[in-house]
């Protein structure tokens, strides 16, 4: 990559800057647990939550509260009446445990704040993040990560279309510009259809409704095992 063609960094935030998914899977993971105690059929219950998450994301959009929603309409759907008020009870449980992350400060990956204060010694930074408008705003002001950007993008969605109105409206040059981030769907993808550079840090969590496969103009693509690989890429 020609490093030094690259005038703007741009950084996903969710399963980039910090965890985020991780979050959601736990949730997913203990009611399946929950639904499946109580005689449910595991693959039965994966595919229904995967159906029922995707038809939520086109309709409600995304968000912590939407995902609860999601949790909530299989637990109504699937739960057992007869034993109803001590799995209530654990379902509670299960929904409180996962809102108690959106209600505190991320939980920042390794190295994130020293690499960031030393690219934007060279670089101008920007974050773009996807989701909930005001639960992402929150985000990434309990980060304690927004002086290090020149300005923040939080979108309801994150495409094509997103990727060329910021070039459009910054009179950015597509070659001059990088897009950092874990989600093919997401981050890499429609900025390198766009003309971006892109970095692709792959996350182990990354959200099943964010990946797919790498597609078109991989020459201007860089994959690095972690956010602290950036050093050596850049620097």
């Amino acid at each position: 990559m020609p490093i030094k063609k690259v005038k703007q960094l741009i950084f996903d935030a969710d399963d980039t800057l910090w965890e985020n998914n991780i979050f959601y899977i736990r949730a997913a993971e203990d009611l399946l647990h929950l639904l499946v105690q109580s005689g449910g059929d595991r693959r039965k219950l994966e595919q229904e939550f995967q159906t029922v998450e995707k038809r939520v994301v086109i309709d409600k959009g995304y968000g912590s509260e939407n995902f609860v929603y999601i949790l909530r309409t299989l637990f109504d759907r699937y739960h057992q009446t007869s034993n109803q008020s001590a799995e209530s009870m654990q379902f509670e449980q299960i929904c409180q445990a996962f809102i108690s992350h959106v209600q505190t400060a991320p939980q920042i990956f390794p190295q994130v704040p020293e690499i960031l204060a030393k690219l934007r010694i060279r670089y101008r930074l920007y974050v773009l993040t996807k989701g909930n408008i005001s639960e992402q705003w929150k985000k990434l002001e309990r980060s304690n990560l927004l002086t290090f950007f020149e300005k923040a993008y939080v979108e309801p969605e994150k495409n094509l279309l997103t990727y060329q109105r910021i070039l459009r409206e910054n009179h950015w040059r597509a070659d001059e510009t990088c897009m950092i981030g874990n989600s093919p769907k997401s981050d890499i993808n429609p900025a390198l259809s766009a003309g971006c550079w892109a970095v692709y840090i792959p996350y182990a969590f990354t959200w099943v409704l964010d990946d797919e496969p790498l597609r078109e103009g991989k020459e201007r693509l860089e994959t690095v095992t972690s956010f602290a690989n950036l050093e050596s890429l850049f620097l």
